[in-house]
């Protein structure tokens, strides 16, 4: 009973440190691979195995419009939904490039 103790603890102690869930390097390279997406940065996930979530930056051309950023974000959020094996959340800032968010 312990042991199972512990484990529970682990578990719930991980979640609560907001230890990361995926690799972020993972994530950008799905999201690198988007036309007009220049770069992907400050990749965080949290959670659990079964319920990720990821709240990242991608830079993009300046000379985009809203509409443009908007379904880059769109896209961006469904390829990472298509490749990892889990429920996820998605959250997508678009920073345009030479932002001081960058």
């Amino acid at each position: 009973m312990a042991r199972a103790g512990i484990g529970i603890l682990r578990d719930a102690a991980d979640v609560l440190a907001d230890r990361k869930q995926l690799d972020p390097q993972k994530i950008k390279e799905i999201v690198c691979g988007i036309d007009n997406v220049v770069d992907c940065h400050r990749i965080r996930t949290r959670g659990t195995n079964s319920n990720i979530f990821i709240d990242l930056h991608v830079t993009v051309k300046p000379d985009l419009s809203v509409v443009d950023g908007h379904k880059i974000a769109h896209i961006a959020e469904q390829r990472i939904k298509g490749n990892i094996k889990a429920e996820v959340d998605v959250v997508v800032h678009i920073e345009p490039l030479g932002s001081e968010a960058d």
